[in-house]
């Protein structure tokens, strides 16, 4: 989030006066893209890791700036998040409702070339239509550009550029803090990990079928190897969830070990 992007967009009386009657269509293109997306409504609606109870304009970092604004905005805001989420849910659900389907008709939502869903397009892997010419590929795309990604988002990212221990880039940049307003840093991290095992094994825990996994279908061919990457997923969520709380505080005290372990645990994932 640029506060500095946010400031000089609140104080717009003609982009503010746009967002009043803003459906979801009009905050993505009347506003810049760093003051767009969930932390501009954590940042309206949480300090300090409580609710906000206080919106009467006392803000430091918006002086000048009213609560009603404030609100003008965040709704606006999540109008936008709103589609977003639609249009995630459209591109890889060809079963997504009409109602969904409508609201963003306007945004893509297939894939370029073949106007077929994500879904269709990966499932059709190696066959006519789809752009992935091999299973292999589809394959390389689940965890190469996704699962390993965001184990590397996680940890060196995420808990390694606020920390400056970011491999190649040295020094703390603080604007990496996950969600530094509700201080849900922990959970977020906890959760982009489970992503990583709600891949590999077959769903979300109240939908997995294991038996159709892609765990399922290494351990048959590699048991030690599966073993290793659930061991890992799970050394990965429990080294975060037993970092020190709240993130946002911790990242500045170089006496904490828990970070780094936290950091390590990723990075040992990303590399198995």
């Amino acid at each position: 989030l640029d506060l500095d992007q946010l400031r000089s967009a609140l104080l717009n009386t003609a982009t503010i006066e746009t967002l009043r009657t803003d459906d979801g269509t009009i905050a993505g293109t009347a506003l810049g893209s760093s003051v767009l997306g969930f932390h501009g409504i954590e940042y309206v609606l949480f300090r300090h890791g409580k609710p906000r109870t206080d919106l009467n304009g006392n803000d430091p970092d918006l002086p000048a700036v009213s609560g009603k604004l404030e609100l003008t905005y965040a709704a606006a805001v999540a109008g936008d998040l709103r589609r977003s989420c639609c249009q995630m849910e459209v591109s890889w659900n060809p079963n997504a409702s009409e109602a969904h389907k409508a609201l963003v008709e306007d945004l893509p939502h297939a894939v370029p070339g073949n106007n077929l869903s994500y879904a269709e397009n990966m499932l059709l892997a190696g066959q006519p239509g789809s752009t992935y010419s091999h299973r292999i590929k589809a394959l390389n795309d689940i965890l190469i550009a996704g699962c390993e990604n965001i184990a590397n988002e996680v940890g060196d990212v995420k808990m390694g550029k606020p920390k400056g221990v970011s491999q190649g880039e040295p020094g703390r940049d603080a604007d990496y803090i996950e969600s530094p307003y509700s201080q849900n840093s922990r959970e977020d991290f906890t959760d982009n990990i489970r992503s990583i095992e709600n891949v590999i094994m077959g769903g979300r825990p109240e939908l997995r079928n294991e038996s159709r996994s892609i765990y399922a279908y290494l351990n048959a061919r590699n048991p030690e190897l599966a073993a290793e990457l659930k061991t890992k997923i799970d050394q990965a969520k429990a080294a975060i969830q037993g970092s020190t709380y709240p993130f946002v505080t911790t990242v500045a005290d170089d006496t904490d070990t828990t970070v780094p372990a936290a950091i390590g645990a990723c990075r040992a994932l990303d590399d198995c």
